[in-house]
């Protein structure tokens, strides 16, 4: 064909911005797997986040309910504690008089936990109150808690009042007892060491008595001298007996003093805390459920996210179009609409942000044939309803306003460009290459509204289109077609027939159709080889979606449109 131009087109900022990144993505190698999210980035992983948002908070929502209603359901556990303080030598004052003697016990705590859960004390504490109370030392050791918990809050309080009422009296009983037991060791003692005094002393006294009945002067100076050596040898040892015996009767004295005072259970240790009736719920605690139902809520709404996006095998975004074809995005056209002959938008509304992105895949072609031309291009796609007829008639609308263009409905199975453009489809394609009619008599003129370009339409029905497709005489059309700047082919879905491939043969540029949400991903990509095996170039992907919202680049649009106005003022 001649790549000759009819008219210079002006290319805008948006066209120009968005094919020369979608060619800079082209060229760098992909090798990733569309079947994993391994390789997204951080954005890629934002975007699912926040694509699938209401149902992470769905999910979050229903978590918190569910624990709610649990929470409500559970058994309210109330806890309440009483405190006892231990007489130590550093809050002695807190006690009816000074500690001294046996009094100064200096107990550790966790020494009073062992006594305090031995059988003897807890059969005696059960028996005054029944429900089970923990004790704990608490601070330097010197105070003990008397923790219950419980169903019924006045039980509660009045259990832990017991036990601890108990451990007092418990220690005031064995403070008593000590003391009994300290006076009879110290009396018991002091009776030995009077026995080893006396005994000491009956030596002595014999040689006194022994002294008086003499009366041979000789045998007198013998027991005195007898006597005296006694008495040095025996002194020695009276005197520390006599100093043990008057401490052990200092002690008795002060253990007899003492208990005179053991008139109150508090010597010892006190109840410095009685315990109250409980008012609030320790269990279950609802604040901490709800927060940490919402913190699973999200956790399993994020992880669900991803799921569905793993097993969810739709095109949803331009990634996963790149991943699965390999092919660069030519441009997104938003507001498709399935099943429905739109008007050619282009011509209709020209300057709609669909119609700006018809232009857009107009530059990508022109961007493609710079070092190699191309003359004739086929509009394609996986699965049918995907947009190619749509975006073949609009690009060769706009095509023809510089360049001398032909359209042709190479899809003899469900043809559309006929109904989109109100032409005849009586004589076409098919009547070409079954030798019923030429190329002149299948060639039709679209003109409306200052565009004007060339159309032959599918024709009549056949049995087997690609029988047609695979002889001479479509490779001969071809090369009668390319006497025009432009040939854009509309072609049957790939995975659906052979048609596509055979037509892609004697053509230079193949587009590849998909729509968001649609079409599958392994779709898309079984569509891309195929495409590939035929031996033409693929030029790359054109996105349909069903949303009409404005991105980035259709500003560029809008400023030209109002460039332009201001001109023609």
């Amino acid at each position: 064909m001649s790549a000759a131009v009819v008219g210079v087109r002006p290319v805008n900022v948006a066209e120009l911005q968005h094919v020369r990144g979608s060619f800079c993505m082209a060229e760098q190698p992909s090798n990733q797997d569309s079947s994993s999210l391994a390789v997204l980035d951080l954005r890629a992983h934002l975007a699912i986040v926040r694509k699938y948002w209401w149902f992470t908070v769905l999910v979050v929502v229903c978590a918190v309910a569910v624990a709610f209603l649990l929470t409500q359901r559970q058994e309210r556990i109330y806890s309440t504690s009483a405190q006892v303080l231990l007489r130590s030598s550093e809050n002695s004052f807190l006690f009816p008089f000074p500690a001294t003697g046996p009094l100064a016990l200096n107990r550790e705590g966790e020494i009073e936990t062992l006594y305090v859960t031995s059988p003897a004390f807890t059969e005696a504490a059960l028996l005054k109150s029944p429900p089970e109370v923990k004790v704990a030392a608490a601070g330097t050791g010197s105070t003990l808690t008397f923790n219950a918990r419980g169903a019924v809050p006045e039980d509660l309080a009045a259990a832990a009042n017991v036990w601890a009422q108990t451990y007092v009296t418990a220690r005031y009983a064995e403070t008593l007892a000590q003391n009994v037991e300290s006076i009879e060791f110290l009396q018991a003692l002091i009776a030995e060491i009077a026995e080893d005094r006396d005994a000491i002393r009956v030596e002595v006294d014999f040689y006194d008595d022994l002294l008086a009945e003499t009366t041979d002067p000789d045998e007198y100076s013998r027991y005195l001298s007898q006597m005296v050596s006694i008495e040095t040898l025996l002194q020695p040892q009276l005197a520390p007996l006599e100093a043990q015996i008057s401490e052990y009767q200092r002690q008795i004295t002060e253990f007899e003093s003492v208990a005179r005072f053991l008139d109150s259970p508090d010597v010892s240790a006190q109840v410095s805390q009685l315990a109250e009736v409980p008012t609030i719920p320790v269990s279950p605690n609802v604040t901490r459920n709800l927060v940490v139902a919402a913190a699973f809520g999200m956790a399993l709404g994020i992880a669900l996210t991803y799921l569905r996006e793993v097993i969810n095998d739709k095109i949803e975004g331009a990634r996963s179009v790149e991943q699965a074809t390999g092919l660069a995005i030519l441009g997104t056209i938003p507001g498709y609409q399935l099943n429905s002959d739109q008007v050619v938008e282009v011509i209709e509304r020209p300057k709609s942000l669909a119609a700006e992105r018809y232009e857009a895949v107009l530059t990508a072609i022109e961007f493609a044939s710079i070092g190699e031309p191309v003359s004739s291009v086929l509009f394609t796609s996986a699965v049918p309803g995907d947009g190619k007829t749509t975006t073949a008639v609009n690009v060769a609308a706009l095509a023809s306003k510089y360049m001398n263009v032909l359209l042709v409905d190479g899809d003899m199975r469900r043809p559309r460009v006929h109904r989109m453009l109100g032409v005849s489809n009586s004589v076409g394609l098919s009547d070409v290459l079954a030798g019923e009619a030429t190329r002149r008599d299948a060639r039709q003129v679209f003109e409306r509204d200052g565009i004007r370009f060339d159309v032959i339409t599918s024709g009549s029905k056949v049995q087997d289109p690609a029988l047609l497709l695979r002889g001479d005489r479509w490779t001969s059309l071809a090369d009668e077609l390319f006497l025009y700047d432009l040939v854009i082919i509309d072609a049957p879905p790939v995975l659906a027939v052979t048609d596509a491939v055979l037509i892609g043969r004697a053509v230079n540029g193949q587009i590849l159709l998909t729509r968001l949400g649609a079409t599958k991903r392994s779709d898309l990509a079984e569509a891309a080889k195929l495409l590939a095996t035929n031996g033409s170039r693929s030029l790359g992907v054109v996105v349909n979606r069903d949303q009409e919202s404005p991105d980035k680049y259709s500003y560029y649009g809008q400023y030209a449109e109002q460039t332009a106005e201001t001109a023609d003022a």
